[in-house]
């Protein structure tokens, strides 16, 4: 079980699309809130989701996908369900 504090800001949403786009059925963000693409038309979606920088985390369950977030933020599995390889070390997060 996770506990919040492990990830602050945390962000988890149930993905609109079930995973086609994102690769899980859960998306977890270390954002205060998910990106606004997120919920956009299937094109807005895919091509998010194929090209972002910004790191997520993806799952069945919303303890998966914080899982996941938290493997790829400590520097371990850092490919995006697009196979795009995020440094999330460096990642230089938005103002939100």
């Amino acid at each position: 079980m996770f506990k919040a504090d492990d990830v602050y800001p945390l962000t988890i949403v149930s993905d609109r699309y079930s995973g086609t786009y994102s690769g899980g059925k859960y998306t977890a963000w270390n954002l205060r809130s998910a990106p606004d693409e997120v919920w956009y038309d299937d094109v807005t979606c895919a091509t998010f989701f194929s090209s972002t920088d910004i790191p997520y985390g993806v799952g069945n369950t919303p303890e998966e996908a914080v899982e996941d977030l938290k493997g790829k933020l400590k520097g371990g599995n850092n490919e995006n369900s697009s196979g795009k390889v995020v440094d999330c070390r460096s990642f230089d997060y938005p103002n939100t």
